[in-house]
C-alpha cells in the first residue's frame, strides 16, 4: 500500500464536510520511518520491532490517520466485488435498483463501503460491494 492511492488523505467529518485525514506520507515522516513501514503496522503485518511499531502507532494516533477503505478497496483490483457509481441526486429506476442492491447485498452478508465524493453535479456516491 503507497500513500498516492485514489481517494488517500480524504474523507467526511460527522458532518458530511469535507476534509482532508492524514497521508501515510505523513506518518511516515513523524514517526521517521518509510511509507512501507507505516503501511506494515496499520496491516498488522509481522516484522516490525516493537519500538517502531510504537512509534509509528503513536504518529497514527496523534495525526488521527484512517485508512480509506474505498481507496483500499479500489487498490486491491480484480477480486469477487461490485463497484457501483450512482450520481447523488439520482431518482428514480437508478436509485431504486442501488438501493436493492445494497439491501440484498446486506441479507447475503456482503461488506458495503460507500463515500460520497465530488461536488455539486459531479457529486456521486461511490459504492464497494464484496462477498
Amino acid at each position: 500500500m503507497t500513500g498516492s492511492g485514489a481517494g488517500e488523505g480524504e474523507g467526511r467529518s460527522e458532518a458530511g464536510a469535507r476534509h482532508r485525514n492524514a497521508t501515510l506520507r505523513e506518518v511516515a515522516a513523524r514517526a521517521g520511518v518509510s511509507i512501507k513501514t507505516v503501511s506494515n503496522v496499520v496491516n498488522h503485518h509481522p516484522g516490525v520491532r516493537p519500538t517502531t511499531r510504537a512509534r509509528v502507532e503513536k504518529s497514527v494516533a496523534e495525526l488521527g490517520y484512517r485508512p480509506n477503505e474505498v481507496a483500499r478497496a479500489l487498490r486491491r483490483g480484480p477480486d469477487d466485488s461490485l463497484t457501483l457509481i450512482v450520481p447523488r441526486d439520482a431518482s428514480g429506476e437508478l436509485s431504486s435498483t442501488a438501493d436493492q442492491l445494497i439491501r440484498r447485498a446486506r441479507e447475503l452478508g456482503c461488506r458495503i463501503v460507500e463515500d460520497v465524493g465530488g461536488a455539486g453535479e459531479a457529486s456521486a456516491r461511490l459504492l464497494v460491494i464484496s462477498g
